[in-house]
């Protein structure tokens, strides 16, 4: 039961780590482009 639980939480903070890395990439690589749609406008 413990065991269980340690497994789901470490599924929890690993998925939880990769979509932030995810989302930090995504904003980083998009970064200057939507800057540069936002001056354009």
């Amino acid at each position: 039961m413990k065991n269980e639980v340690l497994r789901f939480i470490g599924k929890s903070l690993f998925y939880a780590l990769v979509l932030i890395l995810l989302l930090y990439f995504y904003h980083f690589n998009h970064s200057n482009g939507v800057h540069f749609i936002y001056q354009e406008f």
